[in-house]
């Protein structure tokens, strides 16, 4: 992991966490004009360009998330969120876990698709194309996996690519 890359992917969470709430009107994005925009959140003040969609979701630009001077970070946002969402401490840290699983699986991903032309995609194998895909996109910690390890995510994430045999499979037999 470098610098860039985990900027990359707070950046990238950031937005979608911020686009999502905004969406589900837990909080409302002031318009700036120009396509930029405000939310006010108990002592930060988030500031970025985006555009509003068909459906009124707000189309982030990543890379001109601000607030203050502060290194934009998931985290930094998720203990924000704590008093607005009426969060206990316990439920912050199961999903500070699951942000960070996130994290760790969208950082596999940028490393799986580094180089990756169209053409290339294009040509993979359904199982491989699978293994590619961001995951949920409405579903802000869509990798959180909770309770797995390095090693159980390595094995068993599809952005990991490993494939594995079933050793046992259980089926209700009244469906």
């Amino acid at each position: 992991m470098n610098h860039k890359d985990w900027d990359l992917v707070n950046r990238r969470l950031v937005a979608k966490m911020l686009s999502e709430l905004e969406y589900e009107q837990v909080f409302h994005a002031e318009s700036q004009g120009d396509d930029r925009y405000c939310i006010n959140l108990p002592g930060a003040q988030w500031r970025f360009i985006a555009e509003r969609g068909i459906w009124g979701w707000l189309w982030i630009d990543a890379q001109t998330l601000r607030c203050a001077d502060e290194p934009v970070l998931a985290q930094t946002l998720l203990m924000q969120l704590k008093q607005v969402l009426s969060m206990s401490d316990a439920t912050v840290a199961e999903h500070m876990q699951d942000l960070y699983s996130t994290l760790l699986g969208d950082l596999q991903l940028l490393k799986a698709r580094r180089g990756l032309s169209a053409s290339d995609l294009i040509n993979l194998s359904a199982d491989r194309l699978q293994c590619l895909l961001s995951g949920h996109p409405k579903f802000v910690f869509n990798k959180g996996r909770r309770g797995w390890g390095k090693e159980a995510l390595e094995r068993y994430a599809p952005e990991y690519a490993n494939t594995f045999r079933l050793h046992w499979l259980a089926v209700n037999v009244n469906i």
